[in-house]
């Protein structure tokens, strides 16, 4: 019950049935994870972030907003779990470093993706490692490419774009 409190606070009219359907598909993602992962660091991460995940692409699909409380928590919570990690490794480090200052430009740039779009992908970099980053930044507009495509009769749609940021993190871990 505690995400239907979260996500009714942003949400207007959210079922329990939604509720439920979302808390299925995060335990199958997580069980995904241990098989993939095992017990290590690495799925304590995964753990937290699937949940902030789907809570936040949620949030993003029905209001197109990323709410700065909700996305700065699960950037501060990352890196905690980060520097908690004795291993740190550069190349986290690196992808995000390098993801800021591409999000970045494609918001100043292009106006292609918004601010809470550059703080979502700041919070999945952490999960990324530097070798996949080409993946991890581009992806998402691959797979938005349907959706944007369907709705290219109304120009002036905006698209949430957290959810194709999600989908294609996903998708890396996983695969």
């Amino acid at each position: 019950m505690i995400f239907y409190k979260f996500l009714n606070k942003y949400l207007d009219d959210i079922s329990k049935l939604h509720i439920i359907i979302l808390l299925l598909v995060i335990i199958f993602l997580e069980i995904i994870i241990y098989l993939k992962y095992g017990f290590s660091i690495y799925t304590c991460k995964y753990y937290i972030f699937i949940p902030f995940m789907m809570i936040i692409s949620i949030i993003d699909y029905y209001t197109m907003y990323v709410y700065d409380e909700i996305i700065f928590s699960a950037i501060f919570i990352q890196l905690i779990l980060f520097f908690i990690n004795v291993n740190i490794e550069n190349s986290y480090i690196i992808t995000f470093t390098i993801t800021f200052f591409i999000s970045y430009l494609l918001y100043k740039i292009t106006k292609s993706i918004g601010e809470g779009d550059i703080y979502f992908y700041l919070f999945c970099s952490f999960l990324i490692e530097y070798n996949y980053i080409i993946h991890f930044l581009f992806l998402p507009f691959l797979i938005s490419l349907p959706y944007c495509i369907y709705n290219l009769k109304n120009r002036n749609t905006k698209i949430p774009f957290t959810p194709f940021i999600s989908l294609s993190t996903l998708a890396i871990l996983i695969f």
